[in-house]
């Protein structure tokens, strides 16, 4: 983890991996790509994982009044958290085992930071 956001946009993203690890969570992958049964690809900011449990965890962070839902996440975050089921497009996950085109259960968070106050449907 860095000590310090190198930008202010990774502000959101730093808070988030921050709160992870008090938790007992350690980052293991950023930007994972991921399918939903209805064919919508969303990318989540980090991919953490419970050190006691080995439970992964996928987060979408945002920071500040501004920050928005892009028109996939709209779509794609509600279904995720209505399934809990996705499919890996990306093999930064390959170390867990998990490999591009596997279907796997999903737990999303998204973190809201800094006055963040847009909301899915």
């Amino acid at each position: 983890m860095n000590l310090v956001p190198q930008s202010k946009q990774n502000w959101g993203t730093w808070l988030s991996e921050f709160t992870a690890a008090l938790r007992g969570e350690v980052k293991v992958a950023d930007e994972v790509t991921i399918v939903t049964d209805s064919g919508v690809r969303v990318r989540v900011d980090m991919v953490v994982r419970n050190f006691f449990t080995g439970a992964l965890r996928f987060i979408e962070s945002k920071f500040g009044p501004s920050a928005e839902y892009q028109p996939n996440q709209r779509t794609g975050y509600p279904e995720l958290m209505r399934t809990q089921q996705g499919t890996i497009r990306t093999d930064k996950l390959s170390g867990l085992g998990i490999r591009s085109g596997d279907r796997i259960g999903i737990d999303l968070q998204i973190d809201g930071w800094n006055g963040f106050s847009d909301s899915l449907p």
